[in-house]
């Protein structure tokens, strides 16, 4: 049998779990026979390692679907056709275990289009891959421990504003995020959004009072630049700006209109010398 020509590429994205020593448990998807029929099967894909242990190969069962199994399927399919339409990134992990038994990583075995295109992830291909092999940082900020505690006991997790590192750990590079993860059957689902604009702007905002408080202590007057919108001008004065300019106040405008002024007369302009 062969794989249906709109997954032409399952078998390669299986195949690379496997390489990685993971075993893949009933994988429904749809192939087609030397006759060109079309038949549901259940993919289990298991590693085939020498004496040293090394992945040398790879093992397949497949299974026909039965008339339940093509509606479970059909059902799972409009699942994820509504789930890849998520504005949020999504995605379901699976429990990586060591010899006793403990969770020592995550495989990605599914990810939404909103969960490929974040900047977090990079538009890696992520099925198959591991959590900690791409995402190192994840394993230090004490988020993988709170996962693997949702896999363990199926108590969900709601985090608000966790801070994500950048890159070398540079704080201006921080992202913040509202992260849900709950238990599934044996995977774990995990979804998030990107706050990290909200926090900016609330940083902003202390700044400015800081700013402005400090002026005032000084007895000096406070101007703001850059001024676009109605929106902007009306919270700058309930943080006590005293002046503002910018494109939402006075429009660019052509010099000999400057010059003349609204009156159409000749302004006075001191003249430079060289």
């Amino acid at each position: 049998m062969l794989a249906a020509p709109e997954r032409s590429d399952e078998p390669a994205r299986l195949h690379q779990a496997v390489v990685f020593g993971d075993r893949v448990d009933h994988v429904q998807t749809e192939q087609v026979r030397k006759d060109g029929r079309r038949i549901g099967v259940s993919l289990t894909v298991s590693p085939i390692r020498d004496a040293e242990g090394t992945v040398v190969g790879a093992a397949t069962v497949a299974r026909e679907i039965t008339e339940a199994g093509r509606d479970k399927r059909e059902n799972e399919e409009r699942f994820h056709g509504c789930v890849e339409k998520l504005i949020d990134p999504l995605v379901l992990l699976r429990p990586v275990r060591d010899d006793a038994g403990r969770i020592v990583d995550f495989v990605y075995a599914y990810a939404n289009d909103a969960a490929r295109k974040t900047e977090v992830l990079g538009r890696k291909e992520l099925v198959g891959r591991r959590v900690l092999e791409l995402f190192e940082q994840i394993g230090a900020g004490g988020l993988f421990d709170r996962c693997a505690s949702v896999a363990e006991t199926g108590e969900p997790l709601a985090l608000d504003d966790f801070t994500y590192p950048g890159p070398w750990g540079a704080q201006a590079n921080r992202r913040f995020f509202d992260l849900r993860a709950s238990k599934a059957g044996e995977l774990l689902v995990l979804t998030w959004r990107d706050v990290t604009e909200r926090h900016r702007a609330a940083w902003e905002l202390r700044r400015l009072a800081a700013i402005v408080n400090l002026a005032e202590g000084f007895g000096r007057k406070t101007v703001a630049e850059g001024v676009e919108t109605d929106a902007a001008l009306t919270l700058l004065e309930q943080y006590g700006v005293d002046y503002a300019q910018g494109f939402g106040i006075g429009r660019p405008a052509p010099i000999q209109t400057v010059l003349l002024g609204e009156s159409g007369a000749p302004r006075n302009v001191t003249q430079v010398e060289d």
